[in-house]
């Protein structure tokens, strides 16, 4: 189905110009420069977003933070929101009133959908500024929505993103589509470098993000202090030593972030013989990465193959799915080659290694008329050494028809160097002919195959801050860490209380956690 509209919109942008020049402050309507959050409540994940791409075919899977970051990818694309789905938008700078309306969204479609915008500091403080209603007109045109701000203002927080909160089922899609949004907001500069990307405080930050801030009114250049400990940023730390510090560009690539895992990082502004010192900025990288969810596949080919006497399908509709609408169902056979299997290559390779895989976790539904006697399997490759890790569990699992977790230790798979994955399998058989005609026969579904950083992700502490799957010395370190460097309040890395501060009450929730699992003699 295509959605089909003409819309065109203005924008305002600011041009930063250094060497030199001093930034002046700014009053201009910006565009969302990051998602702070998009919550789905059907989903843990957050995969299962619908939408419209560039095309306009709607009711197709999106990823929320590249349709609504920044200006759209077209007229056409958007992101549904179904009643209880929102999405919290972070801009580059604080929310002001002025002359007419404050904020503009832009819905595609005209069937009067809904839905409440707040005003928030991207914090867990927020104000309900309005209900944006789209045109009941009909057809696929867009509807230019407008809320004023004045009278609202000024609030216990400042104010520096919206949330956008679904409340009904209306349209074809069924949601509020939300195609953008754009906010009146006041750069100021300051002689630090300001408005981090991430924000400070971010959780569920991807494995590849890129941190981004505002500069110094002043700054020449950048110099740049960014690691796990607060150590690694305070006074009397070493900047990273790539690319060459102090760097020209307001930007930086850390590669190869590590998931759970807490960050800091500072930024000194420089302009010679002057240097600003930076504030200590963190975030906490997600707790996983998805493999495969087969939810962007129009057909199962498009990544996978079969291998030996399998065949292979995109499950959709009334078939079995685990997370969201898509499944691969494996139909597995011992007739000729005796194995079968489902074969994903990876181009370029993926360094599992990099983002601290630990455990590999994926989802299968049986059917109670398989035959039991194939031995499941999955395998991985780095181009040279291939490793094969039956499943552990009970033989006659494929015959339930429920989805349950299988969870591998990507340790078991020797020898295979997790730096260069190219190549993944999930078979059944070993190659060796059955005993008699027609046995090993059977339908398998699979889905969500995610990688997580620790065996015990399911179930690990709250107080583990360094991801070893216990509470230990090492946890009260970081705790002590955090108290003595931070004395204003901070969301990370260690405020256990959750009172927005780090102080003896973090230390007693941590000591009962250390005790929970070592219980004094």
């Amino acid at each position: 189905m295509e959605k089909v509209c003409l819309l065109t919109l203005a924008v305002i942008s600011l041009v930063l110009v250094l060497g030199g020049a001093v930034l002046a402050d700014q009053e201009t309507f910006e565009y969302p420069s990051y998602l702070l959050d998009a919550y789905d409540p059907d989903d843990p994940h957050g995969n299962c977003w619908k939408g419209s791409y560039v095309d306009g075919y709607y009711q197709v899977p999106v990823v929320p933070q590249q349709l609504l970051v920044g200006p759209p990818d077209s007229n056409l694309s958007s992101v549904t929101m179904p009643p209880d789905h929102w999405v919290e938008l972070k801009f580059p700078g604080e929310l002001v009133d002025g002359d007419g309306n404050d904020i503009f969204l832009i819905e595609v479609g005209r069937c009067g959908e809904q839905a409440h915008v707040f005003i928030t500091d991207g914090a867990g403080h927020e104000y309900l500024i309005g209900t944006a209603t789209a045109s009941d007109a009909g057809g696929q045109l867009p509807t230019n929505i407008g809320l004023d701000i004045s009278g609202i203002l000024p609030l216990p927080f400042v104010p520096s993103a919206i949330r956008v909160l679904g409340l009904d089922w209306g349209g074809g899609s069924p949601g509020f589509d939300l195609n953008s949004a754009r906010a009146r907001v006041y750069i100021t500069y300051d002689d630090i470098a300001r408005n981090p990307i991430p924000p400070d405080g971010a959780g569920n930050v991807p494995t590849d993000a890129e941190l981004t801030w505002l500069p110094g009114r002043h700054a020449e250049k950048h110099t740049l202090y960014f690691g796990t400990a607060l150590t690694d940023v305070d006074e009397n730390a070493s900047p990273v030593s790539r690319p060459p510090q102090p760097q020209d560009a307001n930007a930086y690539d850390p590669s190869g972030l590590k998931l759970s895992r807490a960050y800091y990082w500072r930024v000194d502004e420089v302009n010679a013989p002057n240097t600003w010192t930076g504030n200590i900025w963190s975030f906490t990288v997600a707790d996983f990465l998805v493999v495969d969810d087969f939810e962007f596949y129009t057909s199962i080919y498009d990544e996978w193959m079969y291998g030996g006497d399998a065949a292979i399908y995109l499950a959709t509709a009334s078939e079995p799915a685990h997370g969201c609408d898509q499944s691969m169902r494996i139909d597995y056979y011992s007739y000729k080659d005796y194995y079968s299997e489902a074969v994903r290559t990876f181009s370029p390779a993926q360094d599992w290694d990099a983002i601290g895989a630990e455990v590999l976790q994926l989802f299968f539904y049986g059917s109670a008329d398989n035959d039991a006697n194939e031995l499941m399997y999955l395998a991985l490759s780095d181009g040279v050494v291939n490793a094969v890790v039956p499943y552990d569990g009970d033989a006659n699992d494929i015959r339930n028809e429920n989805w349950q977790q299988w969870s591998i230790d990507l340790h078991d798979f020797t020898d295979v160097n997790l730096a260069n994955v190219t190549k993944i399998a999930i078979g059944f058989g070993d190659g060796t002919p059955p005993p008699g005609v027609g046995e090993g026969e059977g339908i398998v579904y699979f889905d969500d195959i995610t990688l997580y950083p620790s065996e015990c992700f399911g179930d690990r502490p709250a107080a583990d801050f360094n991801i070893d799957c216990i509470v230990d010395f090492k946890d009260l370190k970081v705790m002590a860490q955090s108290w003595l460097y931070f004395d204003v309040p901070i969301a990370l890395p260690a405020d256990l209380y959750n009172d927005d501060r780090i102080n003896f009450k973090d230390f007693a929730v941590l000591a009962d956690c250390w005790l929970d699992q070592q219980p004094p003699p």
